[in-house]
């Protein structure tokens, strides 16, 4: 369920997902999933399924790894304004 929100931290509830190219959702959960977690082991989603899938899958799915200074949790990341 923590995705769910942190991914309502950059599409709000009443966001319409009609108007969003696939390349800003590919970015949006590319950063959700990148974002670091203790109850990973301090590892992000991505990082967990990057070491057991292959980063070929990873890629596959089009997401990207985002370094964890550069997350981002904002409705800027997806061109709506804050």
């Amino acid at each position: 369920m923590k995705s769910r929100r942190n991914l309502r931290k950059v599409l709000r509830k009443g966001t319409s997902f009609d108007g969003l190219a696939q390349e800003t959702v590919d970015l949006v959960v590319s950063h959700v999933n990148s974002l670091i977690r203790k109850e990973y082991g301090d590892k992000s989603a991505a990082g967990l399924f990057k070491d057991k899938f292959g980063q070929k899958v990873l890629a596959a799915l089009r997401v990207t790894e985002i370094p964890a200074a550069d997350v981002c949790l904002t409705p800027p990341l997806a061109g709506l304004p804050n």
